[in-house]
């Protein structure tokens, strides 16, 4: 009784999705069409028009997207709903892409990459996700640019003038890498227990205040004309864990980030890919992408991020009891 109810269960999660899925995309289209959504929420333009369908001003309809995409992809392996993977993909890939958010289409480009290693009808799935990246990229030039052009100029690659300038490569940016830079002088002092939960802002604020009382400017000997940064959080998982938990709470979640890409690479190489296995790789994948330590990302004690981890651990926790079974 109890195994009927969780599938039923899983049953109703996997269809939630679908429905989810398919009105954000008819949303997107809606906003992108009319300027505004279905409740009025207006296109933003930062540069480009970025579309943020129900989340309004919040730019984390990508962010959304592409964390529960490994999720919803296990669930479908899981119920053997396979023909649906390509469907999904697809609306994943354009609403990723119209949301503008680079971390976002990074995250989804490796989720991409990775699924073409376990799943069947590679060929066609490579064809018809690059040909519709193709086709967003062509018919969007100031997406293009922001993604590509844009992007190589806040890390270091283009200066101002379009020149190569490697001289000056940057942490994702110049913004990102003072945050940065800030959280490691931040984890200095306190290296083993760190500074408390959500106090970032807190000791960057005391630590401005000790650099203009004492005439000290604590990134001088990274000489990259970095400052301190202040802001809720270091926008790095990892930098954000070290200053704020210290070192045991970083080796513990790096650590658990390792165990879990160990666990894909040992799946990828037993083979038999059955259903169990495959929802199994999907599921370790969103933790992966959650974890990821070279990329920036929100807060790891807010709540949107919360829901987006803990969500999908139940299923992961069950699929990794049904994994050591078969």
């Amino acid at each position: 009784m109890l195994i009927k109810k969780l599938y039923f269960t899983i049953n109703i999660i996997f269809y939630s999705l679908l429905f989810n899925f398919i009105i954000l995309i008819f949303d997107c289209i809606f906003q992108i069409t009319f300027g505004f959504n279905l409740l009025g929420y207006p296109v933003l333009n930062d540069p480009t028009q970025i579309l943020t369908s129900f989340f309004n001003d919040e730019k984390k309809l990508g962010s959304y997207i592409v964390r529960l995409l490994p999720f919803f992809l296990a669930i479908t392996h899981y119920l053997k709903l396979d023909k649906y993977t390509i469907y999904i993909l697809i609306i994943s890939t354009v609403l990723v892409f119209l949301a503008s958010e680079r971390v976002a289409l990074f995250l989804f480009l490796f989720i991409f990459i990775s699924s073409i290693f376990i799943l069947k009808n590679k060929t066609s799935l490579i064809i018809i996700i690059i040909s519709t990246l193709i086709l967003l990229l062509s018919i969007d030039e100031s997406r293009f640019k922001k993604y590509s052009i844009h992007t190589l100029k806040q890390i270091g690659i283009l200066d101002a003038s379009w020149n190569q300038s490697f001289g000056k490569l940057r942490y994702f940016s110049k913004e990102h890498e003072d945050l940065a830079l800030t959280a490691l002088i931040i984890s200095k002092d306190k290296m083993l227990t760190g500074n408390g939960i959500k106090n970032f802002h807190l000791a960057c604020s005391l630590l401005k205040i000790d650099q203009k009382k004492n005439n000290i400017d604590y990134l001088s000997f990274f000489q990259r004309n970095n400052k301190l940064s202040c802001s809720t959080h270091p926008h790095n998982t990892y930098l954000q864990i070290l200053s704020e938990i210290g070192l045991f709470g970083f080796l513990f979640i790096l650590s658990f980030f390792i165990k879990i890409f160990y666990s894909n690479i040992i799946i990828l190489f037993k083979g038999n890919f059955n259903n169990i296995r495959i929802a199994s790789y999907f599921a370790n994948l969103g933790i992966i992408i959650n974890l990821f330590p070279i990329i920036p990302s929100g807060s790891f004690f807010n709540n949107w991020m919360s829901l987006m981890w803990f969500y999908p651990l139940g299923f992961w926790l069950y699929l990794n009891l049904l994994y050591k079974k078969i």
